[in-house]
């Protein structure tokens, strides 16, 4: 507890094996942390297994059979939080504090803030609003469980849409890239689909997402390469959204252009 606000730290697991253990760990050493809740979101490695290895002082775990989406995975977390406040973790991070973690909740107690990002000295500044690091009121959260639980890798872009001012808290952690965890190919893959859900949200937000668009758009996140990506952008009929995905690829990937073999 913090200044009299229960605090719920929700941390939603996909194939993360090799760190979700350390995340959960060092939360449960929170003095201010009141719950974990881990969402095992579908994970076909041993994640699982990992999290019921740790300490169940604090710990509740759900566990999907099937990949729900990270949208999904956060509004269960939500649904199920006994905390006033509730903070988003990812499970990839390393040397987690979790003094650093009850640090994103005291703006919101102070009241200099509703909604609080943690910022990363390895991340993209220009995406550095869709750090899966945040703190919120839970009862600011309930009206929109509907669309956060369908909104999967665009959850971030969608929350950022209907809070539109934050606070941002600098935390000292390593947020591990995909290529960091994965074969490159696998990663190329994962950026792909993780910038069209980011896409399909900003084109739903922006009221563009058409069934044709959404159609051709659910069809490009099967490309696994970024030459076929290139080809396959040419086939979808909105200029807005092709602008979207190219930036995407430019500023956000762009700085991995050499690792991941992006032109």
């Amino acid at each position: 507890m913090i200044a009299g606000f229960k605090l719920t730290v929700i941390v939603p697991v996909y194939n993360e094996e090799k760190t979700v253990k350390g995340v959960v760990e060092a939360l449960c050493l929170g003095d201010k942390i009141d719950e974990i809740i881990a969402i095992n979101d579908g994970s076909t490695d041993g994640s699982l297994g990992q999290l019921s290895s740790c300490s169940r002082k604090k710990l509740r775990i759900i566990s999907f059979r099937k990949n729900r989406g990270k949208g999904a995975a956060m509004a269960a977390g939500v649904k199920q939080a006994k905390g006033d406040i509730v903070i988003f973790c990812d499970s990839d991070l390393i040397n987690l504090n979790a003094t650093e973690v009850e640090a994103l909740a005291k703006p919101l107690t102070t009241h200099r803030a509703k909604v609080v990002l943690g910022g990363f000295k390895n991340k993209s500044q220009l995406f550095s609003n869709l750090t899966g690091e945040r703190a919120y009121f839970r009862n600011d959260l309930l009206p929109h469980l509907a669309h956060i639980e369908a909104s999967r890798l665009g959850v971030e872009t969608y929350l950022n849409s209907v809070f539109d001012q934050w606070k941002v808290v600098n935390m000292n952690v390593i947020h591990l890239e995909k290529y960091e965890k994965m074969a490159l190919s696998e990663a190329s893959w994962q950026y792909i689909k993780e910038g069209v859900e980011i896409a399909m949200e900003k084109a739903k937000i922006k009221g563009i997402l058409s069934d044709d668009i959404r159609e051709q758009l659910e069809s490009l996140k099967s490309v696994r390469d970024w030459v076929s990506w290139e080809k396959a952008l040419k086939k979808i009929n909105n200029y807005q959204i092709v602008k979207m995905l190219k930036k995407y690829a430019r500023e956000y990937v762009g700085k991995f252009q050499k690792i991941l073999g992006v032109d």
